[in-house]
């Protein structure tokens, strides 16, 4: 291994040092940040650098890097940890290319407001999970990307639980045969049922069934 590959190894483990002992307080970042002039100062001292080293060239995204520098920061400072001044730029750096690199993943021609919904994935997994579409346990929902970015989003500490659970509540519905006019005729009114109703899904369905009269019914509920 180089010298320089060694360093950026330091760097890695610093920022996976700080995710694991914020997973451990099993809880998300809430709250305002605590940082200090000289916290922010750096930060901004370090976007400069990135800035002239061309990290937002493609995408833009200096709000989003921004963002996620200082609730970085803070997820430092409420598990005890510093992040050295030597290795605040390459610190800083990777954390930006992660959350590039999530960008291209769930979005097409990423936008900063998109990068913007991206900054809690990668505060608490870096990009860990820019491969989850491929991952054979969720081979079931692969047809339907728009779960994966749901997941990533609105469940940034842990999407994998949230697709867990989407894929039981959708075997579980398949298998009901109270439903079959669902899986004969309609199979992805499952998904969105799970999606949209997530605390009661096979009672809503079940509604739907009873609020309905024929099957030419149930298709304007569930188009396409």
């Amino acid at each position: 291994m180089s010298t320089h590959q060694g360093i950026l190894q330091e760097e890695k483990d610093f920022i996976n040092s700080a995710r694991t002992a914020q997973a451990k307080r099993g809880r998300r970042l809430w709250g305002r940040t605590g940082l200090s002039k000289d916290q922010y100062s750096a930060i901004e001292e370090a976007l400069q650098n990135l800035s002239l080293k061309g990290e937002f060239n493609k995408v833009g995204g200096h709000d989003a890097v921004k963002t996620l520098l200082t609730r970085f920061e803070e997820l430092c400072r409420r598990n005890q940890r510093t992040i050295p001044d030597e290795q605040r730029n390459k610190v800083s750096s990777i954390l930006a290319r992660e959350l590039f690199i999530n960008g291209a993943t769930f979005f097409e021609n990423v936008t900063e407001k998109e990068l913007e919904q991206l900054v809690p994935l990668t505060l608490y997994n870096g990009d860990s999970l820019s491969g989850i579409h491929h991952d054979p346990e969720f081979t079931s929902l692969q047809d339907t990307p728009s779960i994966f970015k749901r997941a990533v989003i609105s469940y940034p500490s842990d999407p994998r639980e949230f697709l867990r659970d989407v894929k039981t509540t959708l075997e579980s519905l398949q298998q009901d045969n109270t439903l079959t006019i669902f899986r004969d005729n309609k199979p992805g009114a499952f998904k969105r049922a799970a999606l949209s109703y997530p605390s009661g899904p096979q009672e809503f369905l079940e509604n739907v069934i009873k609020g309905t009269a024929s099957l030419k019914e149930v298709r304007k509920w569930f188009p396409g």
